[in-house]
């Protein structure tokens, strides 16, 4: 007896191959549907790169304001002066405001977007151009002459940038294709926190190390941001947007 059921239990049937075959399948499927997301992109793999680009440049001023921050209170700053310095955060959290003129005002040619993305990126850019040298003597200067201007100085590069960021948020629901468009929260996530890192982060560990100090790195942020913007204008990517956006614009121009 004991010999027999031994020899049932060594000759068990295998399990059933619909359970296999349901395993292989549900791995197979989870495996095609990653290929599918990262095969979906490719064909707006421009558009993402450029938004990419324009979300990473808005969070420059961020972490540029962070970085700042951390030097005047390395130099002395009291709380007080830290508390006025920290008033340049504040058109992030109030561009709900003026979000409804960046969504409606535009130049018909330009297209609703690129009539805003384009002038902020250049005025930003040669703003720092213009202020490198100056916020550098500033910080060199002391700190009661210095939290003023900065502040004043920061908090407008954060309104551009907050306006930017109104645009281009809206830019990214026509730039990418409606397949991809959920990806939009995603890349502006990526951008922000990949600028806000190398603006503070990284230009503080240049800066500790000798290697740049905050006006070379503003001269190299302004020239990204021309550059940007050049990129912007003439893009093939965003004059169809533009079209899309006005149809009879694109037909004048192409008569």
């Amino acid at each position: 007896m004991t010999t027999r059921s031994s020899a049932r239990v060594r000759s068990a049937p295998p399990p059933p191959p619909e359970l296999s075959i349901h395993h292989k399948n549900s791995s197979s499927s989870s495996s095609g549907k990653q290929m599918s997301a990262v095969s979906d992109l490719r064909p707006d793999a421009q558009a993402v790169l450029l938004l990419v680009l324009l979300y990473t440049l808005q969070g420059v001023p961020m972490g540029l304001g962070a970085a700042v921050s951390f030097m005047l209170q390395e130099r002395g700053a009291d709380y007080s002066q830290q508390a006025i310095f920290s008033l340049v955060s504040w058109p992030f959290s109030l561009k709900l405001l003026w979000a409804p003129v960046v969504d409606t005002v535009c130049l018909p040619a330009a297209g609703l977007r690129r009539s805003w993305i384009v002038p902020l990126q250049t005025i930003i850019g040669i703003a720092m151009f213009a202020t490198a040298d100056y916020s550098q003597n500033l910080l060199h200067g002391g700190v009661e002459q210095a939290v003023k201007p900065m502040t004043a100085l920061y908090f407008v590069m954060h309104f551009l940038c907050a306006t930017q960021d109104v645009a281009v948020d809206g830019w990214a629901l026509t730039l990418l294709s409606a397949k991809n468009v959920g990806y939009a929260g995603t890349i502006n996530a990526v951008g922000q926190t990949i600028g806000y890192f190398a603006a503070f982060t990284g230009f503080l560990a240049l800066e500790q190390a000798k290697l740049m100090s905050l006006g070379s790195f503003m001269l190299l942020c302004g020239a990204l941001f021309l550059v940007s913007a050049a990129w912007v204008a003439v893009s093939p990517e965003s004059r169809q947007v533009a079209d899309k956006e006005d149809p009879e614009a694109a037909r004048k121009r192409a008569a």
